[in-house]
């Protein structure tokens, strides 16, 4: 089977075309304008930014194809064609931190190779991830990492759901809650000053919507049982995803820039989704993570191991 990329990806390659773009448009209108070095200083900064996103990305970018017998690896700065003999371990959920690639941590595959070298490919950026691990599973089963714990779940098994704990923090002591909030306010004094109603106001309730589902969107909670795990959000209160504890085979915190911390949810068809939760606390998280290993889930830690 062949990998094929994400919409992020996509999106990723696009920006960065327009990135580099804009640097040498900037260089060509420079010359011909005969204006100051200045401008032309400032584009080749901008040029070397963009050359710099580029390889960032690009060196966990490839393009993969899984085979009985092979392994193939195509990228820019990678180009491998891996046997079965020449690899030590497959990790379907390595778990590394790509700060400054994607501005966190996220579940990655790595395979290690006998001679020392590791290639890594990140969930998010193929589109058929799914696809991808479970052709590794079926073709190189002998050298999968074991991603479950051995172990029987007695309380998941047996016949009566005990009561479902809920994981969950105050969201609006916050920071999307707080930001909500803040928004809101400050919407509600520029209507007050104003002293007649116009219908032109109703616009302002866009950006509104937009902060309360942008913000909203990272404060989802758990509610888990022995047998169930339903996540909810505070705010949407539209969300209710529930997943049996029986088809959830790993999990994982991942820390996000910019965005509250969540947790990730992969089920026994290698699918994952990704739930941010910025209400919990570090004490909730711990209790959460004690509340899943105590359900015999498998549960990703941080790869020390840097790509």
């Amino acid at each position: 089977m062949k990998s094929r990329f994400s919409i992020y990806t996509y999106v990723w390659i696009f920006l960065t075309l327009v990135f580099l773009a804009i640097p040498i448009f900037l260089i060509i209108k420079t010359q011909l304008a005969g204006e100051s070095d200045e401008k032309y200083i400032g584009a080749i900064a901008f040029s070397f930014l963009s050359i710099l996103l580029f390889y960032l990305y690009s060196r966990f970018c490839h393009l993969v194809s899984i085979n009985a017998d092979y392994i193939t690896i195509k990228g820019i700065f990678k180009r491998k064609k891996i046997a079965a003999t020449e690899i030590q371990l497959i990790d379907l959920f390595s778990k590394k931190d790509l700060y400054f690639t994607i501005g966190g941590e996220t579940i990655t595959i790595r395979i290690d190779l006998e001679d020392g070298d590791k290639i890594i490919l990140p969930d998010i950026f193929y589109g058929n991830i799914d696809k991808m691990k479970i052709a590794l599973l079926e073709n190189f089963k002998d050298k999968i990492k074991p991603y479950k714990t051995g172990k029987t779940n007695v309380l998941s098994s047996a016949g009566l759901e005990t009561e479902a704990e809920k994981f969950a923090g105050n969201p609006y002591t916050s920071f999307n809650g707080i930001m909500i909030c803040g928004f809101t306010i400050f919407i509600l004094i520029l209507l007050l000053q104003k002293k007649a109603f116009v219908p032109a106001y109703l616009f302002l309730s866009v950006p509104l919507i937009i902060f309360y589902v942008g913000f909203g969107y990272q404060l989802h909670y758990f509610l888990i049982s022995n047998k169930r795990l339903v996540v909810k959000n505070h705010l949407l209160p539209w969300i209710n995803k529930v997943y049996n504890v029986e088809d959830i085979i790993e999990a994982n915190f991942e820390s996000q820039r910019r965005r509250s911390d969540a947790l990730r949810v992969s089920t026994r068809d290698f699918k994952s989704k990704l739930y941010l939760a910025g209400s919990l606390r570090n004490k909730h998280w711990n209790l959460l993570k004690e509340k899943l290993i105590g359900l015999d889930i498998y549960f990703a830690e941080s790869d020390p191991a840097s790509p």
